[in-house]
């Protein structure tokens, strides 16, 4: 028997200064940390983006719609163009984006796959980040 595609959203209940996040499927439950529920205010509270990211990933990868044994890799560059800002220095980027980007997948849209037995989890590696040039 496959597994049903589970598709998760980031729901945003902060503010600019205050960021708070939840974790909610398409059937308007809410992650607790250890199980789903239908009233928000039992959900989780992340305060931190990428902390909510990487559960969200755990929880798509425990769903293991796919096959574990077939695991692949691909990379996709992403270009940013700093204009000005000649005082600011590689770290300075990095250290920026990576609190300020988000790469998202539209799961309820597009799936979680190619396919229905696929699973993306995506990632941005920001270690790896080099200048490019001019």
């Amino acid at each position: 028997m496959t597994k049903q595609p589970l598709h998760l959203s980031v729901l945003n209940r902060g503010s600019i200064q205050f960021p708070r996040y939840l974790i909610g499927n398409d059937h308007r439950w809410f992650w607790t940390g250890s199980g789903w529920t239908g009233i928000e205010s039992d959900a989780v509270l992340f305060t931190d983006w990428n902390v909510v990211a990487t559960e969200v990933q755990k929880l798509l990868l425990n769903h293991q719609v796919a096959e574990s044994s077939s695991i692949r890799s691909f990379v996709a560059p992403i270009k940013l163009r700093l204009v000005g800002g000649d005082h600011c220095s590689l770290s300075d980027v990095r250290a920026w984006a990576f609190g300020a980007a988000r790469l998202l997948m539209d799961h309820p849209v597009d799936g979680v796959g190619p396919d229905s037995k696929s699973l993306v989890i995506s990632s941005i590696d920001w270690d790896q980040m080099k200048e490019a040039g001019k």
